[in-house]
């Protein structure tokens, strides 16, 4: 008996970075695909027989690109048997990536097309050809980045800033055009803002007082200096503020640092007269997000800028050597881990987080004791907060407690989540009927205005205000019923969401009821989260406050602590 003939299906993967308008849109390139496969096969079926996976705003440099891998686990799945792209750098720029992914495809059986190139991957001439346009497309996309590198050089050498959010203490302002390898573009400086300036300051010179980045923090907060948003400043703030090379003061100093760190710097030591301040570029690696992003210093590019220096270059560098000093010599305390409360438990006094602190006494279970406090509290050492600490372990204790009892089965937490099913079981009929009413009344009056538009051409002249008016009313009447429909279809889906919050939690908490007990820490602090918004302590007694489906407060429980249970 003869077999049937597998029908042939297809992908086009297309790809475009948002980083430049040049080059074919995602659309031209999917379209001129189409026509290949047109031209090539016979009875494509368009809609069922081709695959189209588009990334747009992706770098070729990389294959981690959602539609591409995509794409992948579908060629791996045998979804497709052909691979159309409009060019090679359109799948990858990489030459190790492209060839680990010709030769995966040549395994699958999957044939690889690119319209612009005329290369297959079914013959050994189009497989060589296709490998080396790889090579000079990657070829292409190092010279482009080492143009931009060049680029940035002579920028550098221009001091000019560069854009982006001006650092505390300064503004940027646009002064005049730069020719840059023989573009002319607009420059721009930064100028001092003198009472930020002033407060740089004083971080600086407080930080050689006190040696210590969490003393400073405290020093800060007990002095109310705030950051120009109005916050409390952090170690994080203070440590990216005291390492801004941006501050410091091209002198003598600052030129012998330059000179031994071996950073690249564009700048003879004349130029270096004690008054301009210094420019980094190339300080964040741009491929990268997230903290790691940020370039060792040896890969920055140094420039004397046209702005005035806040700190000498001798402040500069004793901070820097002070901070790698505290930070070869801090000891790494590890994080207590067993506390439950953390991260949803406040200070009832003043709102901030309360933390974990340990002690050197042990329970009689051997736990290591410990004790909630004020994360103000502790940074102000007690001047912008002095509530009372609480015992952490009978915290945690009391709270599954009250956790327990919340979660039982005929608590009115539960008896809440039912009676939201229930309750939309009830109206959802009543919803359904009132929608068919609606739409009863809506095609009714749309009929009723089509029978008199089709009337008005035999009627005299006098009725036609009339009713062309009555149109009106009829078309009025309609936009409302409309508007109420919709109003209709928010509070349904509303309910819905009502309805499906409660079967989940109601399905967790059953699932959780009789297990709580044999969970590790970090999946008993991840149920409390569910249940709980946040817990405030007020010294003797905590509220908790629980979650509804739209995770806001939905009620509150207060606990007392046993007499004499509490810290203070």
């Amino acid at each position: 008996m003869e077999e049937l003939e597998v029908k042939k299906k297809y992908a086009i993967y297309s790809r475009k970075s948002k980083l430049t308008e040049k080059g074919e849109s995602i659309e031209n390139q999917v379209e001129m695909c189409r026509f290949l496969l047109q031209q090539k096969y016979d009875n494509i079926d368009f809609e069922n027989d081709v695959i189209v996976y588009e990334d747009e705003g992706f770098s070729g440099g990389t294959i981690n690109r959602p539609q591409f891998k995509k794409m992948m686990e579908d060629a791996r799945k045998k979804k497709f048997s052909v691979i159309v792209c409009y060019r090679l750098d359109r799948l990858s720029r990489n030459i190790s990536d492209f060839s680990k992914l010709i030769d995966e495809l040549s395994k699958l059986g999957i044939e690889f097309i690119s319209v612009k190139e005329k290369f297959e991957t079914d013959t050994p001439m189009g497989r060589a050809m296709m490998y080396i346009a790889s090579i000079f497309s990657q070829l292409e996309r190092e010279v482009i980045a080492e143009r931009i590198r060049d680029n940035m050089m002579e920028l550098a050498k221009t001091g000019r800033w560069l854009g982006g959010t001006a650092p505390t203490g300064y503004e940027s302002k646009g002064i005049e055009k730069v020719n840059i390898n023989g573009k002319v573009k607009k420059a721009y400086m930064l100028v001092q803002i003198p009472d930020e300036a002033e407060r740089i300051s004083l971080i600086c010179n407080e930080m050689l007082n006190l040696k210590s980045l969490t003393k400073l923090e405290t020093y800060l907060i007990q002095k109310n200096i705030k950051t120009k948003n109005g916050r409390y400043y952090t170690r994080y703030t203070l440590k990216t503020i005291l390492t801004n090379i941006c501050y410091a003061k091209n002198d003598k100093v600052m030129y012998e640092y330059l000179l031994n760190s071996g950073v690249e710097f564009y700048a003879d030591e004349s130029e270096f007269d004690g008054e301009h301040g210094m420019i980094a570029y190339n300080k964040t690696n741009q491929r990268i997000t997230g903290s790691n992003r940020h370039n060792e210093m040896d890969k920055w590019v140094i420039a004397i800028g046209k702005h005035k220096g806040i700190i000498s270059g001798e402040t500069f560098v004793k901070i820097q050597q002070l901070m790698k000093d505290n930070e070869n010599m801090r000891y790494r305390v590890g994080k207590y881990t067993n506390s439950l409360l953390s991260g949803i438990l406040f200070c009832g006094e003043c709102g901030a987080h309360m933390r974990p602190k340990t002690t050197i006494r042990d329970t009689e279970d051997g736990n290591r004791r410990f004790y909630y406090m004020c994360e103000m509290k502790d940074k102000s050492k007690k001047s912008k907060c002095n509530s009372k600490n609480i015992d952490g372990n009978m915290a945690d204790k009391l709270v599954i407690q009250a956790l327990k009892e919340i979660i039982s089965t005929n608590s009115n937490f539960c008896n809440e989540l039912k009676s939201m099913i229930v309750s939309f079981e009830k109206t959802n009929g009543d919803i359904n009927e009132k929608k068919k009413v609606l739409e009863k009344k809506y095609e009714q009056n749309q009929r009723d205005i089509n029978n008199l538009i089709n009337k008005l051409k035999y009627i005299d002249n006098e009725l036609i205000e009339d009713v062309t008016n009555e149109i009106k009313n009829l078309k009025s009447k309609n936009n409302d019923i409309k508007q109420e429909m919709e109003q209709i279809v928010d509070d349904s889906n509303a309910k819905i969401e009502e309805k499906d919050y409660a079967k989940l939690m109601l399905d967790v908490i059953s699932e959780y009821r009789n297990t709580f007990d044999t969970l590790d820490y970090k999946e008993q602090r991840n149920f409390l989260k569910l249940i709980i918004s946040k817990v405030v302590a007020h010294g003797k007694d905590i509220d908790i406050h629980l979650l509804n489906s739209e995770g806001e407060n939905q009620t509150a429980r207060k606990i007392f602590f046993p007499h004499g249970e509490y810290c203070k």
